[in-house]
């Protein structure tokens, strides 16, 4: 994402080494704002059979709608990819997720708001922010893996933080942003906008959240090869785990 991060048709030079030892260079305009698309491989359609029994949902990109009309290809499904390297489209998809894949309610991660009374925050209070995702019918029994990366910040986190503490899937990639909270702004002389969270959140066991993210429980980082090859290996691996 760094390389979009300029002005807004600006120009990039780029060196690249091709696969096949070629030097060359390009120069791209910037024609998208920083944070409006992060790049990312190739992915199969929002809901997809990635091979013969296995669902692909991409939570980035699926719509409710979608979602609803997949729900029984992914009840009989020997096994899910639910990809969650982004942001959620549409949060009711996540939840009604989550609710298939436990048999007991599990805590959404609490969230705390300060309230600040006395100058300098001294002895500042907290309000407690949380609640629970009911287990719904029926109990999806094929084998769930979940893709994450550091594109995934603030909601992302709240459910990759749900899917860690409970043990619900596998989670492969890479760790996620460690940012969540909802967000403020600032803005000052030079045209600089700060921007931070007021709320404290942490994970489900007190540790911190921030600048740590969700762990992958396999590890998996995109390769420079894999990427000239327009190849997901990330994708890759967690349709090998599911076969395993």
């Amino acid at each position: 994402p760094e390389l979009l991060n300029g002005p807004l048709y600006s120009e990039v030079k780029l060196d690249l080494l091709t696969p096949t030892g070629e030097q060359k260079t390009v120069r791209l305009v910037r024609e998208i704002e920083y944070w409006a698309v992060p790049p990312h491989p190739p992915r199969p359609g929002p809901v997809a059979e990635v091979e013969p029994g296995i669902m692909y949902v991409d939570l980035d990109r699926v719509e409710y709608e979608q979602y609803e009309t997949a729900i029984p290809s992914l009840e009989s499904a020997r096994g899910m990819v639910l990809d969650l390297r982004g942001y959620p489209r549409d949060s009711r998809v996540v939840l009604d997720v989550i609710s298939h894949l436990t048999d007991n309610p599990v805590k959404i991660v609490e969230i705390q708001v300060p309230i600040t009374t006395y100058p300098d925050q001294q002895d500042p209070r907290y309000d407690h922010q949380s609640e629970n995702i009911e287990p719904q019918a029926p109990r999806w029994r094929g084998k769930v893996v979940f893709l994450t990366d550091g594109t995934a910040l603030s909601a992302a986190e709240t459910f990759m933080g749900i899917i860690e503490h409970y043990r619900l899937a596998e989670i492969v990639g890479q760790p996620t942003g460690g940012t969540n909270g909802a967000a403020d702004y600032f803005s000052i002389p030079g045209g600089y906008t700060l921007r931070w969270t007021p709320m404290k959140v942490l994970k489900h066991e007190g540790s911190p959240l921030h600048g740590v993210g969700i762990q992958p429980t396999v590890l998996v980082s995109p390769t420079i090869r894999g990427i000239a090859e327009g190849r997901d290996e990330q994708l890759e691996r967690a349709i090998a785990l599911i076969n395993q």
